[in-house]
């Protein structure tokens, strides 16, 4: 074994080094994942697996400046926007102050049609997803930066300025100005650049106008209804440009196998060239069995693969393989409880309060949420899953943030607390009748399995007339379930789209965040001070905001929380050149286009400014 840090930012692509034969496959990336992309199109793709796959293919006007969480770098722009440089300046009307923010847009690009890039697609890019607005999607970021951080679907723009009000706005949101396009932001512009315009925020990636009109996408047209018209579902098929993406980037969609491949080979005419060292496919295997990764790993037949933390001995010393761990993450996840259930749902069984189910409104009830919550065991769950490589959390706010976390744990793993508040629910009477529910995760997420194992062991120990069934979906069942509300508890998790606490109270508090809206609780008040978090520049007065809606969550135990863990991956010693940014470390995102396969070569590349406490071994 033989354990290093590289202590370099950049890897240099001509390093000589031995293009050994038995290196396999050694023109395609193999990367062995657990679960699929929802979409292939940048405007409603908003889980980790779509992102993955639309970071090698599609651009942003920005990229993240090496070693940086705060400076950027031109991408399908040609400069960084500044006051100094003329490209932001200030002004206000009858809606308020306004920046507006202009990006010289690089001549020369084209998409993976032909088609050249010019402002006319920027203009549509950012347009379309405030009209499109999908179910569940990323659409609420545009609109707290174009509009304010109060506004977070495009029903909050029409009520504030009407359907012919909203039009307006939309449009003088993103204009053509000459070889540029011009963005008019009353919301924070210190947000702007993070959340939307950079090569991390997929949703914001720009997609050809011709292209997407072409195929049946919003055709940037008036004469519609917003929030009617061109509406998206929370389906990823819900686009018509789901499964047929045209970007700017370095690889294009070859095939995509439904529950089995997306396979990218790489586009000839990219803008950036192909000098040096880079490998020609990206398949990404969609393989939820363990122990089939587990030997396509070992003999050589994945490069990159995605090792369950519990299963991770299994692997250490194995030789020909590399692991990278210790590094401090932007991520974390809950187990969140919806107020209402689908009453549709199979997992709700009887649907009644009667023994053999549950009702629709089940985790309405303040006690069972709390029951719920005492009965996690997040210390087992960190040792014994996580292998130590977590701890348990204090709230939905990773601990990464410091003082703005709230520091207490509220629900400490106590069973005698759970049948405390068992014993009180619906009366006294579910304790007497029991309960049966069934608790779904998706296949091949190990992780998930095993945190919902935890909880069921420990609350049925507590009362035999309690019944919990742990089952596992296929990922095409289990979308479908999870975005019409049928799971009543479910795990789930968030990566950083940006380093701000704002990034991760507003879609686990707000009442129209991305978890918490589905789960339907909420407060106007909460929401209030969750939108001075976005702008606070006080740093104790964030804090402060930071706590009370922290406390208010925990009060209300609408989410379960569970452990912030350091990160982990794992490759073959032939790959070289991949590279976390703070932003996509949580789920081992990197740039296939830095990569290449070979030998001898100089392995992953450690940012010491990012990662200082990151490891690399490797046998």
């Amino acid at each position: 074994m033989r354990r290093f840090v590289v202590l370099i930012a950049v890897v240099s692509v001509g390093v000589a080094v031995c293009t050994a034969a038995d290196v396999p496959y050694p023109e395609t990336l193999r990367i062995g994942e657990t679960s699929e992309a929802v979409t292939l199109d940048p405007v409603n793709a908003y889980d980790t697996a779509s992102g993955r796959q639309l970071l090698q293919m599609y651009e942003g006007l920005l990229k993240y400046a090496p070693s940086s969480i705060t400076d950027f770098e031109p991408m399908l722009a040609t400069e960084v926007p500044s006051e100094e440089n003329g490209l932001i300046t200030f002004g206000s009307d009858e809606n308020g102050d306004f920046a507006l923010v202009t990006f010289p847009i690089r001549q020369g690009v084209t998409f993976h049609n032909g088609n050249l890039l010019d402002p006319w697609d920027v203009e549509y890019t950012f347009e379309r997803a405030m009209v499109v607005d999908p179910a569940g999607g990323p659409s609420g970021l545009s609109y707290n930066v174009f509009f304010g951080v109060e506004f977070n679907s495009i029903g909050d723009v029409i009520a504030a300025f009407g359907q012919e009000g909203a039009k307006r706005m939309i449009q003088e949101a993103v204009e053509v100005d000459g070889g540029g396009a011009r963005f008019k932001l009353y919301g924070p512009l210190g947000l702007f650049y993070k959340s939307l315009v950079n090569d991390r925020t997929y949703w914001g990636y720009i997609v050809d106008r011709d292209y997407s009109i072409e195929h049946g996408a919003w055709p940037q047209t008036w004469d519609i209804e917003l929030g009617t018209d061109y509406k998206m579902g929370p389906e990823g098929a819900a686009s018509p440009l789901y499964d047929i993406p045209n970007g700017t980037g370095p690889y294009k969609l070859e095939e995509w196998i439904p529950v089995q491949e997306v396979r990218l080979v790489r586009y000839e005419d990219y803008w950036r060239g192909w000098e040096g060292n880079h490998v020609d496919y990206v398949i990404t295997f969609n393989i939820t069995e363990w122990s089939t990764r587990r030997t396509m790993f070992e003999n050589g037949d994945l490069d990159v693969c995605n090792v369950p933390r519990q299963y991770q001995q299994q692997l250490i010393g194995t030789p020909g393989l590399r692991t990278v761990y210790g590094f401090a993450t932007a991520g974390n996840s809950g187990i969140m409880m919806l107020s209402q259930i689908n009453p549709q749902s199979p997992f709700i069984h009887s649907g009644r309060l009667d023994g053999q189910g549950v009702p629709p409104e089940f985790f309405s009830e303040i006690d069972v949420r709390k029951a719920f919550c005492y009965a996690f065991d997040a210390d087992t769950y960190a040792q014994q899953i996580y292998l130590g490589e977590a701890i348990p959390s204090y709230s939905q706010l990773p601990i990464i943030f410091g003082d703005a976390v709230y520091r207490e744990y509220v629900y400490p793993f106590d069973l005698e607390k759970a049948e405390e508040h068992f014993r009180a629910a619906f009366g006294g009477r579910l304790w007497d009748i029991g309960f049966k529910l069934t608790l779904e995760y998706n296949i091949g997420n190990d992780m998930r399995r095993a945190s919902l194992e935890i909880l069921e062991g420990a609350i049925e120990s507590l009362n035999p007339k309690f019944q919990l069934d742990v089952v596992g979906l296929e990922w095409a069942s289990h979308l479908p379930a999870f975005q019409s509300n049928q799971i009543g508890l479910y795990r789930s998790g968030w990566g950083a789209d940006y380093i701000h606490p704002y990034n991760f109270i507003q879609p686990y508090y707000h009442s129209q965040g991305n978890f918490m809206k589905p789960q339907g609780f909420g407060d106007p008040a909460i929401d209030a001070k969750i939108a001075q978090i976005a702008t606070e520049t006080d740093t104790a007065e964030l804090n402060r905001l930071c706590h009370e809606v922290q406390k208010w969550g925990l009060d209300g135990a609408y989410t379960i929380p569970m452990v912030d863990p350091t990160g982990r991956h794992w490759e073959r010693t032939w790959v070289n050149g991949a590279r976390f940014h703070a932003m996509g470390a949580s789920a081992n995102v990197f740039y296939a286009y830095d990569v290449w396969k070979a030998s001898g070569g100089p392995g992953f590349t450690v940012d010491p400014i990012l990662f200082p406490d990151m490891l690399v071994d490797q046998w």
